[in-house]
């Protein structure tokens, strides 16, 4: 049984600093998000169970960059979604077409090669440029 955790990931209202909690299910909640400081909470990721190149966790939110060994263009950007009660990567594209695949199916084929470059909330610019949303 995978372990059950979030990752908590906050901005800074004055700095636009991007600093993220990992808490597990039993964990007291992060605090950041008080009122009386000036962090902002800008998403609560799930751990998917899953580790990619160099066994890095892999949560919700999570992106990283396609490679020719993936069958994709270098310039593509996956993202780890939880879509119709599975994760699942997103794959955005310049030529608009989307691509959708279970997580697990996915990593079957290129963990060794998925490594991760950041969160949707640290580089959502990249998704925009790929994305025809």
């Amino acid at each position: 049984m995978r372990e059950i955790k979030f990752r908590y990931t906050f901005q800074h209202n004055e700095t636009g600093r991007i600093a993220s909690v990992i808490k597990n299910l039993d964990d007291e909640g992060p605090y950041l998000d008080h009122p009386s400081n000036k962090w902002v909470l800008l998403g609560r990721d799930q751990y998917t169970g899953a580790k990619g190149k160099n066994n890095k966790e892999i949560y919700e939110g999570d992106c990283f960059k396609t490679s020719n060994k993936h069958g994709y263009s270098s310039n593509c950007i996956g993202e780890v979604k939880f879509i119709e009660a599975c994760f699942a990567v997103h794959i955005h594209r310049e030529d608009l077409i989307q691509i959708i695949k279970p997580l697990h199916q996915y990593l079957e084929q290129y963990a060794d090669s998925t490594e991760i470059i950041g969160t949707v909330h640290e580089i959502p610019v990249l998704l925009e440029k790929t994305s025809g949303d």
